[in-house]
């Protein structure tokens, strides 16, 4: 079939001159490029192209020039190495034609006067090929993929270096510019998925090859440009050859946006056509690798434990070790989680909140090929370092086969089933924390939160329809390669259809495996005076009103957040407490309206918050100078506007200061929040993803330059050092900061005192 559309224009440019024309003007080209050569073969000998490699929508006349007028040249088109007994001699211009769209490889060589060979030059040529997404070239011996012996395509299931073989790489953007060309190392890539036809495949930059690092930004918006492996992926059990039930090409990255959403750890992606040898093989997923590489590239982790799947029979020591691991799992079999103590223990050892988040997302998305399977978890390996998950291999979830349907009870799946490779210990640690009523009730909040926030059908069918529009355009490119009998557009409706009905399913599971009285539903309305909104659980709303659904016996928070220059007048319903926060835990359907009114400063009093934590030049997770404050105000707080300082008076300027921005999430800040200010920029701290931890519903909040917490910098290097002090300060009447407030002061070993500063000694609480 054609892969050309009607609308791309055809030009012809060497069919309107002659071919007189023609030939001078190539006969001008290689006298440019050789008119400096000479018969010394001690030059680098390496042949030139007339044409760089890129992306062309007219003919081209290619001529390889030689380093010396008498070298001889070989080539091919197919991806083999050139020698003297293969390949073609190089003697008249190469036509590469832009009505015929695809992928045109060439490598070449000098054959040098004693008969051995200089070295291969490759060049990709995107030709005429009308497609929205990039291209990715590989070039290598068709004898490393096809060879009955030591072919890696015909061979799929060998691991290891030793099935590791030589390829060119070329990426062009969607221009198509050429993005990056670069050696590597190529090998099959995946599990069970090595024996489809479509197979995964990984790249490795060595010195080997060539650079031993891709320096590139290939994933927009992601702080990570440099690479040492990427993943070309299939799709997994989720592209079109053979025919599946519901095929998208998409899931895995799907989930890789929600657990974006949800401040989980997961690999960027960028779709792209791949091309082998010049041979369309389909749409492909680049995507970073999860490995040791992984960690020290986002978290500067220099050492980490890093598992997959570490209780079935498949398991894997990425990377450290797993003592730490059994150790946990050792005493999961040891204690009940019921008693407090040991539930502090392990949460001294795991990330709750983190796994959490990874759970649901994993409920939600109805991954039945986990989690036995395709888990992967992470520690840090230092003092107090706990254990961290990751989303990698979504593509049975969402709907894909009969297995993981739109009704999937995966509430009874963890509960209940028994995998034969793991005998439960795949499910052990979800068990054993359901014992303990802190973390039920926890789990259950958090859930409710994320079916009426990230999970809601809306927000899911966002990111399908997106991640859909980038498809579609180059659909052809795909099943041109691999036929499908069934249509992508109905599939991407059935993942919508899914999307649209499985909250209900995951609401009515937990309601009915963990024994809750039901659900109930929530409406918030626009305030009836004044400015502001609503968070629920610490998610702030969005445009009011807005329509939720709760658990019944689960506690919901609702917190009045007032816009700038507001506070909260209490709520038009008169049985609810007069409080900005209230607690909703009875199973009555709720219509709440909160009022606001103008905001007096003058409300603000010392000891709002306190500073509980000071670090100065720390090396640790958090690098630099970074300070902890509490929020004790009964109700929470506004602060928005308030001021972090180490000068020695309120109007000074000449030192440390940072000024908390007008962001919403700190317009109702709850009592009981710990706000970690990173007062120095570095690429570790901004690797911490700072832009999800504004989200406050977890009592902890980041403010830092990368996630808009902070509006000013007068000066953000702090520098603590001994003799001097810190100080909080409340916004006063105007913008001038000799009106602020003080509201909490730190000192160590200071002459300032807060006389000296500028505040009355009842406007401070901590003077250490």
């Amino acid at each position: 079939m054609s892969l050309r559309r009607d609308t791309r224009p055809n030009i012809h440019v060497w069919s309107i001159l002659s071919a007189s024309v023609a030939l001078a003007i190539l006969f001008l080209v290689r006298v440019t490029l050789a008119s400096q050569a000479t018969e010394d073969t001690t030059v680098n000998p390496v042949p030139a192209f007339s044409h760089p490699g890129g992306g062309y929508q007219r003919d081209v006349l290619l001529e390889i020039v030689p380093p010396w007028p008498s070298a001889d040249i070989r080539f091919t088109t197919d991806g083999r190495l050139p020698t003297k007994a293969d390949g073609t001699l190089y003697a008249h211009p190469i036509p590469l034609r832009a009505d015929i769209p695809g992928v045109t490889v060439l490598r070449a060589r000098i054959v040098l006067p004693d008969g051995d060979l200089g070295p291969v030059v490759s060049e990709s040529y995107v030709m005429g090929l009308d497609a929205t997404l990039p291209v990715v070239s590989l070039i290598m011996d068709p004898t490393d993929l096809w060879d009955a012996e030591s072919g890696i395509y015909e061979n799929p299931l060998p691991r290891g270096e030793v099935w590791e073989r030589p390829v060119h790489v070329t990426y062009f953007a969607s221009d198509p510019t050429l993005g990056f060309s670069i050696g590597a190392g190529i090998r099959v890539h995946g599990r069970q998925s090595r024996a489809q036809a479509k197979k995964s495949l990984r790249l490795y930059f060595r010195t080997k090859y060539g650079p031993a690092r891709l320096e590139y930004p290939l994933f927009t918006g992601s702080t990570v440009t440099s690479f040492n492996r990427l993943v070309l992926h299939n799709g997994g059990q989720d592209f079109a050859y053979p025919p599946l039930a519901n095929w998208t090409l998409m899931r895995s990255q799907l989930a890789s946006e929600l657990a974006f959403d949800l401040g989980i750890a997961a690999t960027e992606s960028q779709p792209a056509l791949l091309f082998i040898n010049g041979e369309p093989w389909g749409i492909y997923q680049i995507r970073e690798r999860l490995d040791e590489g992984f960690l020290q590239d986002h978290y500067g982790l220099a050492s980490a434990d890093f598992l997959e799947s570490p209780e079935s029979t498949i398991r894997d020591v990425l990377a450290g070790d797993r003592k730490h691991w059994d150790s946990l799992m050792t005493y999961l079999g040891n204690h009940d989680l019921a008693d407090p103590a040991s539930y502090a223990y392990v949460q001294s050892q795991m990330d709750i909140d983190d796994f959490i988040n990874y759970y649901i997302l994993q409920i939600y998305s109805a991954n039945t090929d986990w989690p036995a399977h395709n888990v992967h978890l992470f520690r840090p390996r230092v003092a107090g370092g706990r254990w961290r998950w990751m989303v990698w291999d979504s593509d049975n979830g969402f709907g894909a086969d009969t297995y993981s349907q739109v009704h999937s009870d995966m509430i009874s799946h963890l509960l209940d089933y028994t995998h034969p490779e793991t005998e439960g210990r795949d499910t052990l640690l979800f068990r054993k924390l359901l014992a303990n009523a802190e973390f039920r009730a926890r789990f259950l909040s958090r859930a409710a939160d994320l079916l009426n926030t990230v999970l809601t059908p809306q927000a899911v069918i966002a990111h399908i329809d997106e991640l859909a529009a980038e498809l579609a355009p180059d659909l052809a490119y795909e099943t041109h390669r691999w036929p499908s009998q069934s249509i992508w557009a109905d599939h991407i409706q059935q993942l919508r259809d899914f999307a649209n009905n499985r909250p209900d399913y995951v609401r009515r599971h937990l309601v009915e495996r963990l024994g809750l009285g039901g659900t109930t539903d929530l409406t918030i309305n626009p305030s009836s005076s004044g400015a502001g909104t609503v968070a629920v659980n610490g998610s702030l709303l969005g445009i009011l009103p807005w329509r939720g659904v709760a658990f019944q016996g689960v506690t919901t928070t609702i917190t009045a957040v007032p816009d700038a220059g507001y506070t909260f007048a209490g709520w038009s319903e008169p049985d609810l407490p007069a409080e900005p926060t209230i607690t909703l835990i009875d199973g009555a359907a709720r219509s709440i309206t909160p009022n606001f009114t103008r905001l007096d400063r003058a409300g603000v009093r010392a000891g709002d918050v306190v500073i509980v934590n000071v670090n100065v030049d720390d090396a640790g997770e958090i690098e630099g100078d970074w300070f902890e404050l509490l929020v004790t105000r009964p109700g929470g707080i506004d602060l928005r506007g308030w001021r972090l300082t180490d000068n020695d008076t309120k109007s000074a300027t000449d030192e440390g200061s940072l000024v908390f921005s007008d962001s919403p999430a700190l317009a109702r800040v709850r009592a009981g929040t710990r706000l970690r200010i990173l007062a120095t920029e570095t690429p570790a701290n901004a690797r911490r993803r700072p832009e999800d931890d504004m989200d406050s519903w977890d009592l902890q909040m980041v403010l830092y330059a990368g996630n808009d917490g902070l509006a000013g910098t007068l000066d953000p290097w702090f520098n603590l050092g001994p003799r001097d002090n810190l100080v909080v300060l409340a916004p006063g009447p105007t913008a001038a900061f000799d009106d602020d407030q003080g509201i909490t002061f730190w000192g160590r070993d200071t002459p300032v005192t807060p006389a000296s500063f500028g505040i009355l000694a009842d406007g401070v609480i901590d003077n250490r």
